[in-house]
């Protein structure tokens, strides 16, 4: 789900247009960008009418300070990053930890049992909570949200070889906790670059 050339020259039209006066090209980049947004706020939140709250603040916010935005660059992040920002600041105030649930449900082989998948995922999920915090919302963004490194490092504020490194290790992590029960390790994490 990496960005393309034209998304982002399309992104990048509704953002000029919106920026010299045409507000209903907001419309389509929210259209466009809600989903992602909510999935972000949801899996750092676990709390649906929250994350619901965040995504339209994070909207508002977006809208308001569109003139801080580098035309010319990706929208996806910066929108991210706002939401992460949000989400962050309200799990601060609440003081509450997410959980695990960080990798959406994947279609799944029609030919496999669903008692053992819906096992499997329970035990990946058992581990990614075993994670630390910063270790899952890595997780979250690659794999979850499919980012590149270059937008998990401008929404994470961390030099690209860091974000490789730390997923590195998460995924070290995440494989050695889940071999450890009855050879899953190499069943359930996904490498994905």
């Amino acid at each position: 789900m990496n960005k393309t050339l034209p998304d982002l020259d399309q992104d990048n039209q509704l953002i000029d247009s919106f920026i010299k006066g045409e507000t209903g090209a907001f419309e389509p980049l929210v259209k466009k960008y809600w989903g992602q947004v909510y999935y972000l706020c949801l899996r750092y939140l676990k709390n649906s009418e929250s994350a619901s709250d965040i995504t339209q603040e994070t909207f508002i916010v977006a809208f308001s300070k569109i003139d801080t935005f580098i035309v010319g660059r990706s929208f996806r992040p910066w929108l991210l990053k706002i939401a992460a920002n949000k989400s962050l600041k309200l799990l601060n105030q609440s003081r509450s930890r997410p959980t695990s649930e960080l990798i959406p449900d994947q279609p799944g082989n029609p030919d496999q049992d669903p008692e053992n998948v819906l096992a499997a995922k329970q035990l990946l999920d058992d581990c990614l909570d075993k994670l630390e915090f910063e270790d899952q919302i890595l997780f979250l963004l690659r794999h979850g949200l499919n980012l590149t490194y270059d937008e998990m490092a401008m929404i994470l504020d961390k030099p690209i070889g860091s974000v490789k490194g730390e997923l590195f290790r998460a995924r070290k992590i995440l494989k050695d906790s889940l071999g450890s029960h009855s050879g899953m390790g190499e069943y359930s994490v996904r490498k994905g670059g």
